[in-house]
């Protein structure tokens, strides 16, 4: 009889549980800016950003882009194994930073976008 309501109370858990994390998936989305939208308020935010890959720098041991949507905004890539061309659409993922009084993106993951969000910028 013990080992019945044991089942039940774990059971019980589990479902609520689940339940939990689908919520809480739902409601924790990376929010997704645009350049403009980006100001020294969201220092050490994380943030999504797309667009349009302007100019490639590499450095020793890291990589920075200058990505373009309406206007540009510089990020920083430590994996310099990235395949980033000019022209990529990419998708980031990053903590919002300020250097030299400018805003820019530490990437924690990049990916180019097989169908562009936004068009390329000339």
């Amino acid at each position: 009889m013990e080992d019945k309501i044991l089942l039940n109370i774990a059971l019980f858990t589990a479902i609520i549980g689940i339940i939990a994390l689908i919520l809480l998936s739902y409601y924790d989305k990376i929010p997704e800016k645009n350049f403009n939208e980006i100001t020294s308020g969201d220092v050490s935010s994380y943030v999504k950003v797309n667009g349009i890959v302007q100019q490639v720098y590499m450095h020793n041991n890291s990589m920075s882009i200058k990505l373009a949507q309406q206007c540009t905004m510089y990020v920083s890539i430590f994996d310099t194994n990235q395949n980033i061309s000019v022209n990529d659409s990419v998708t980031i993922q990053g903590t919002v930073q300020e250097y030299n009084g400018q805003m820019e993106i530490l990437a924690d993951s990049i990916a180019k976008d097989q169908y562009p969000k936004i068009k390329s910028i000339t």
